[in-house]
């Protein structure tokens, strides 16, 4: 399965290379599957040999607000639809080939063993349906938002009745072709809203960029419980003044 990471440059922290660790503690994974997508010019630090970078041209950074802390709504916008463009080819990338495909924001931590897990959870949501976008990772409760859960050994699969209520999409698995056709959908949308107002732009990207397509395209939303990744950022690209958000379960187990 092809794994990817986007990320960005933040004032004072980094998080992508313990993420690459994390993810790379599973055995079945390796680094010529992964691919990082960096909203830089240079190469992020930390990356082990092996991995997949692409970065920017220097032209195309110039265009964006500095890394640290965009506070103006014009310039929190601009960066949002650059990572949402960056979301787009780091999906694109990861459903060229085979079954499954998983993109990750740069600010997390694995489970042992979670592409074994995250596969066979995969395999099992195929019984709702053959096509699917899967959070590995949600910050909401498990009797909140979900009705029935389909077993997949000791985890859920848990699916989204209301799509409009789901937000984090720190951790995503797509089947083959729902990942190219939200990839595609997401790209046209942030075209699209080039001139439109920031409110429209930010609809278009991360989780309301994805769960927007997903409604949009008629895909089926399911989620993992317990969680299969945690967030781990408290530095925000966007939002500094957030705090770090943490899910409630995380799967503890090999």
């Amino acid at each position: 399965m092809r794994i990817a990471f986007i990320t960005a440059p933040r004032v004072g922290v980094s998080y992508l290379e313990a993420s690459i660790e994390s993810c790379l503690m599973d055995p079945s994974v390796c680094p010529g599957d992964i691919a990082v997508f960096s909203d830089s010019v240079e190469r992020p630090d930390g990356v082990p040999e092996g991995v997949r970078v692409e970065v920017r041209s220097a032209e195309y950074v110039a265009s964006l607000p500095p890394a640290g802390a965009p506070t103006e709504l014009i310039s929190r916008a601009k960066k949002a639809m650059s990572m949402g463009r960056n979301m787009v080819r780091a999906t694109r990338w990861v459903s060229e080939v085979g079954e499954f495909g998983a993109v990750f924001e740069d600010d997390v931590v694995f489970a042992k063993s979670w592409q074994r897990h995250a596969l066979a959870v995969a395999e099992a949501a195929k019984a709702w349906s053959p096509e699917f976008a899967l959070t590995l990772l949600q910050f909401y409760p498990r009797d909140l938002d979900f009705g029935r859960g389909l077993k997949a050994g000791v985890f859920e699969v848990l699916k989204w009745d209301n799509i409009d209520k789901y937000y984090g999409s720190q951790a995503t698995l797509y089947t083959q072709k729902a990942g190219l056709e939200i990839a595609e959908w997401r790209e046209r949308r942030i075209e699209w809203a080039e001139g439109q107002d920031c409110i429209k732009q930010y609809d278009q990207v991360g989780d309301f960029g994805l769960k927007y397509g997903l409604m949009a395209l008629k895909l089926p939303l399911f989620s993992v419980y317990p969680n299969l990744v945690q967030h781990t950022g408290d530095v925000s690209t966007l939002f500094p003044e957030r705090g770090s958000l943490v899910a409630p379960t995380f799967y503890a187990g090999e």
